[in-house]
């Protein structure tokens, strides 16, 4: 997902990636449902404003 908004124009400095792996599982289990429930990307937004229209706000 990081490539994915690099590729995009979105700023390095602005991203931070951190992979949690199987220590954060949402659904328990090592068969391949839990394994597909369990491959996801969060997101953390801290800074807005950027993000928001200014007509919006």
């Amino acid at each position: 997902m990081r490539d994915f908004l690099l590729k995009r124009g979105i700023d390095a400095s602005r991203l931070e990636a951190v992979g949690f792996g199987r220590t954060r599982p949402l659904v328990q289990g090592e068969g391949e449902e839990a394994r597909e429930s369990n491959r996801r990307v969060d997101f953390l937004f801290l800074d807005l404003v950027d993000l928001v229209p200014s007509d919006l706000r």
